[in-house]
């Protein structure tokens, strides 16, 4: 968590939550897709919580479920164009026999 607050009451904290398998299947079909999609037993959900303590804003920021996707996606490219390669060789290999 990252932010401040002051004695007037006001506030403006930025924070992750890390929604339980549970939580996010009870967001239906979303909280689902994002727990496949993260393959953790945990989706990150970025929160932010400003103005008034007694009646604050909470937004969401989902770039921490973004930046898990983009990492996930990253991986499913490399391992995806490891495996062509591997193949385009052993057919480049058997072709010259």
């Amino acid at each position: 968590a990252d932010g401040w607050f002051d004695f007037g009451g006001m506030l403006n904290v930025e924070a992750t939550a890390l929604l339980t398998e549970e939580l996010a299947r009870q967001a239906g079909a979303i909280g689902q897709q994002l727990l496949a999609a993260t393959s953790g037993d945990r989706v990150p959900v970025g929160l932010l919580i400003s103005g008034d303590v007694e009646r604050p804003d909470v937004s969401l920021d989902l770039s921490p479920v973004r930046e898990a996707l983009t990492g996930r996606a990253r991986e499913a490219v490399q391992e995806v164009t490891g495996e062509a390669e591997q193949r385009a060789r052993a057919a480049a290999g058997e072709a010259e026999e």
